[in-house]
């Protein structure tokens, strides 16, 4: 299961070769069963390898929203930790009108990427 949330990043620092975001939670679409993730302060943490390559590009003060498997399980880095096929986006309002939209036909089941199988 992924999850699905909208932040605003508010700061950044670097602790052992990683980059670690302070980010606020604003919105949570899509939780994952054993993740914690909550609404308010959380941190997100972006290994160096791919900080270093700007994949994604990450400022603060900017809004986002983050798909994927988050992992706030990792003892030595508490919070989100970025996987590989976790998908940042930078957030803008037309987004969040396509996202309730699916969102509503997938609890009808009238999501069309279901008819294709």
């Amino acid at each position: 299961m992924h999850s699905a949330i909208e932040v605003q990043v508010t700061g950044r620092e670097s602790v052992d070769g990683w980059s670690k975001y302070r980010l606020a939670v604003l919105a949570i679409y899509k939780r994952d069963a054993g993740v914690h993730v909550h609404r308010g302060e959380q941190s997100l943490w972006v290994s160096g390898k791919r900080t270093a390559c700007k994949c994604p590009k990450i400022r603060v003060g900017k809004r986002y929203f983050i798909l994927g498997r988050n992992d706030t399980n990792d003892i030595s880095r508490p919070g989100i930790v970025l996987r590989t096929r976790t998908v940042v986006l930078e957030w803008n309002a037309d987004d969040l009108e396509k996202i309730m939209r699916f969102s509503k036909k997938e609890r009808k089941g009238q999501c069309p990427a279901r008819r294709r199988f």
